[in-house]
């Protein structure tokens, strides 16, 4: 009995010991594998939080690129639209030069025809004023004859327009006589004598007037008359008065021109 008591109760301390063995085994697997799914879940994690930053950046780099893509675009327009400005500058520049160019050649070219306008002028004057003097020597003198005669005591004898003319005038006639051009413009009668039936006017020798050529008077661009060169000088001529209207006898101030 002893042995036998003995015996199992060393069989049951055997089997104590090995269950607890056993049962400290397990917990240690039991331990390990919860730290695996741990590690596991933490690694999980850690690659959700990895890929969530990759995706991030990856977003946030491809805005990156198509903002950088849209201000090269606006960057390109401003560069295209500042080179069409500066060619339209220099294009509007050129041609404001150009005109400026322009304006000032056709201002040089005013100011030469006005200086020669002024001088033209000036010479005209000058010319009028010596025609305006010879015909008042003209006149005076032709009033000194008219008053001599009147107050001669005999019957006066006939003197013709070119007598009267030669008798009063002391120019004589330019060698010019035997061109034909006359002007037309400013010419005019300057005085009419009634009683010896002839005008003056103020085309002479000078203006390439001859004895015998035949001139028409006018009044407002109408024909009123016609006279025949009798006598020319230098500044004036003589004319005798061929045909004029009876309404309106020629005067001075007429204009004449060819026939």
């Amino acid at each position: 009995m002893p042995s036998l008591y003995k015996q199992l109760v060393e069989e049951e301390v055997k089997f104590g010991k090995g269950a607890g063995v056993l049962l400290a085994t397990e917990r240690s697997r039991d331990l390990r594998m919860r730290g695996v799914r741990i590690l596991i879940g933490v690694l999980f994690v850690l690659t959700a939080l990895s890929w969530a930053g990759t995706w991030k950046l990856y977003t946030q780099w491809d805005s990156e690129r198509v903002e950088r893509k849209k201000l090269q675009g606006l960057q390109a327009q401003l560069e295209d639209k500042a080179q069409s400005f500066d060619k339209a500058i220099k294009a509007f520049a050129l041609e404001s030069d150009e005109k400026v160019n322009a304006l000032r050649k056709e201002l040089e070219a005013g100011e030469r025809q006005l200086k020669e306008l002024q001088g033209s002028l000036s010479v005209r004057d000058q010319e009028l004023s010596a025609v305006r003097k010879e015909a008042g020597e003209l006149k005076e003198k032709i009033g000194e004859l008219e008053q001599k005669k009147s107050e001669s005591s005999g019957p006066a004898p006939a003197i013709s327009p070119l007598t009267e003319i030669e008798a009063i005038a002391s120019p004589a006639v330019s060698s010019a006589a035997g061109l034909r051009a006359v002007p037309v413009q400013r010419s005019r009668v300057l005085t009419v004598n009634r009683r010896f039936n002839f005008v003056v006017i103020n085309l002479g020798a000078k203006d390439r007037l001859r004895v015998g050529d035949s001139l028409i008077v006018e009044r407002d661009s109408r024909e009123i008359g016609t006279v025949e060169v009798e006598k020319t000088y230098d500044r004036f001529s003589a004319a005798t008065i061929l045909k004029e209207e009876r309404k309106n006898p020629l005067r001075e101030g007429d204009s004449i021109r060819r026939a």
